[in-house]
């Protein structure tokens, strides 16, 4: 019974759980603050795009005038 109080060997299995938790823990903390900054990014660059598409149009339908 002594041996087997004294064994620490699956501590070390226990404390990869935990610590892959806590990284989880806080890679989902993280994401779900930085979400709303994502997809702002992501509609501006949406908004870039579509004005730089307008421009273009623009510019080649005025050539000819």
């Amino acid at each position: 019974m002594r041996n087997f109080l004294k064994d620490e060997s699956g501590l070390s299995t226990l404390e990869y759980i935990i610590g892959a938790g806590v990284m989880a823990a806080l890679a989902i903390a993280v994401f779900t603050g930085l979400q709303g900054q994502i997809q702002g990014a992501g509609e501006d660059v949406g908004g870039a795009i579509e004005t730089a598409g307008d421009q273009s149009s623009d510019a080649v339908n005025n050539v000819g005038n």
